[in-house]
């Protein structure tokens, strides 16, 4: 009797060894990330795992480097109460994703679905959170954010349960696999309390600057254009009827005459080829100004 159970015990220990075994080969396979995350985060050669919540503690700030993939396991998810910094690129996107897709995971036996992973939440204070080429995909809400002075710019979203993204209660209607942005203005932005800084484009001071200054250009090289064309215009029928040779031009008129009407005709031209090209250049600055 003794030896039927501990032969059963064993057939027990086996089995659930068996059972086992895929899991252990499956959390051995990636490093596992929980709980509150370093400043910056590596992008590895391989995915991390996430075994339970991972988060962004509040008042501090999180840099994810790009190409970095999160594989979520069921019922986790990413708490973002500090500033969260995830800027990837074009090349080298963000993921965040099920443990079961099979495109960073190649050994899991299931199919990925939506609702594999709670998704990414934004707390209220928060803000200034920016995600730049970040893919979010398969799980229940995508991304909920409570504060609205965060920025997305841009984002995919793929196959996520209930939304794609909601924003200060306000759901967002977004395509799957297609760039989604959500930029805040300044406008937008005045908040009490809040720095603009956090929320505003970095770039737009600068472009701000550049759109100004060409418009000042294309407007003001307009005008000089238009005012030098004119004024050449009726230098240069003077100069042309001082530079005639007959006898009536030739006993009115010196030479000074004739070189003071050259002078004039010179400078009028300058002027405006000075105001086509001050309007020019503001006309190129202005369109470069769309492009960043």
């Amino acid at each position: 009797m003794l030896q039927n159970s501990i032969k059963y015990l064993k057939s027990i220990h086996f089995l659930a060894f068996i059972v086992s075994f895929p899991i252990q080969a499956f959390s051995f396979e990636f490093d596992t990330l929980s709980g509150p995350l370093p400043k910056t985060v590596a992008a590895m050669e391989k995915p991390y795992l996430i075994v339970s919540d991972i988060e962004v503690p509040f008042g501090k700030t999180v840099t994810i480097e790009p190409g970095a993939i999160f594989l979520f396991q069921n019922f986790t998810g990413f708490q973002v109460q500090g500033q969260l910094i995830a800027e990837g690129t074009k090349e080298k996107p963000i993921t965040f994703t099920s443990e079961f897709d099979g495109r960073y995971n190649p050994d899991t036996s299931l199919i990925a679905n939506p609702f594999d992973w709670n998704g990414i939440y934004i707390h209220k204070d928060a803000f200034g959170t920016r995600l730049k080429y970040c893919k979010i995909s398969y799980s229940v809400y995508g991304i909920n954010s409570v504060t609205r002075l965060i920025r997305i710019n841009p984002c995919i979203f793929y196959a996520n349960g209930k939304v794609h993204l909601t924003i200060a209660d306000s759901l967002h209607h977004v395509e799957d696999e297609k760039p989604y942005n959500y930029v805040l203005t300044t406008r937008d932005a005045k908040v009490e309390g809040v720095s603009i800084k956090l929320v505003d484009d970095p770039k737009s001071r600068r472009r701000n600057i550049i759109r100004y200054t060409s418009a000042v250009f294309l407007a003001g090289g307009v005008v000089a254009a238009i005012y030098g064309y004119k004024r050449y215009d009726e230098s240069r029928s003077e100069f042309d009827d001082l530079s005639s040779n007959d006898i009536s031009n030739l006993n009115t008129h010196t030479n000074k005459d004739w070189e003071e009407a050259r002078r004039d005709k010179n400078l009028d031209f300058s002027l405006t080829s000075v105001g086509v090209g001050a309007s020019l250049l503001g006309a190129v600055g202005l369109v470069w100004t769309f492009t960043f």
